[in-house]
């Protein structure tokens, strides 16, 4: 039998396995708990999110139902902070270094020549993914967080894409969505976290000099998301990059 736990969560294949009535009289019991309007629609919404096991949807204002592997219920979201967003001079982001995001969150920036023997097809997939060519970066830089309206094309990807349909499409919680990092000049996205390079700014057969980024999670123990870029020996400063 569904179990109603501490902060209105579900155990999730408990839920799933009650009668379909039984199952869609205790949603409702969730939504009424919280004055939310009450559908079929909303009803059936709710259903779905808990089969998938992940995803989620406003009910009341403030309030949604999210589903994860384990249980699925109401989810407050915390207070938000204030919107991250710092400017890089351009100067600053090529000389690279580590710059605090979110939390304990950390970017390391570093650059880099090409290197005769590493063509950019013979980068490790992972790490292709956070590298930009220099030269394709424009002014206005600025390290932040998703605002609205963003949107990227992704080196190797269709089109160009709203990234709340991309975290929504990959099951990025809403409570995680506020502290993945984006890159941005004055044209629009330039990288977002765990997505990638907008294709503008991708490396090609001609780029001389790439920019790397790592996410770092623990400044303490160094920790990363991302895999480093190759050897520091190789790296350079602005001047390599056409600052």
């Amino acid at each position: 039998q569904a179990r109603l736990g501490s902060g209105d969560r579900l155990d999730r294949q408990g839920l799933l396995a009650l009668p379909k009535p039984v199952g869609d009289c205790i949603l409702q019991r969730l939504l009424e708990g919280v004055g939310a309007a009450q559908s079929a629609r909303m009803l059936s919404l709710m259903r779905r999110i808990a089969e998938e096991g992940r995803g989620g949807v406003e009910v009341a204002r403030e309030v949604f139902f999210v589903a994860r592997a384990d249980w699925c219920g109401l989810y407050r979201p915390a207070e938000p902070e204030p919107p991250f967003s710092q400017e890089l001079p351009r100067e600053v982001l090529l000389a690279g270094g580590i710059f605090p995001v979110v939390g304990d969150k950390r970017l390391k920036i570093s650059t880099f020549h090409r290197l005769d023997a590493k063509k950019p097809e013979k980068f490790n997939k992972q790490l292709l993914k956070n590298l930009l060519d220099c030269a394709k970066i424009g002014n206005n830089v600025t390290l932040r967080v998703k605002s609205n309206g963003d949107r990227i094309a992704l080196a190797g990807g269709p089109g160009t894409r709203p990234l709340k349909k991309l975290y929504n499409e990959a099951g990025v919680p809403l409570e995680e969505r506020a502290r993945l990092a984006v890159l941005a000049d004055g044209e629009g996205l330039l990288w977002a976290e765990g997505f990638g390079v907008d294709r503008r700014a991708a490396p090609g057969p001609d780029t001389q000099v790439y920019l790397n980024i790592e996410v770092l999670e623990d400044e303490k123990d160094g920790s990363s998301r991302h895999q480093a870029g190759p050897d520091p020996a190789g790296r350079t400063g602005p001047e390599g990059c056409g600052a």
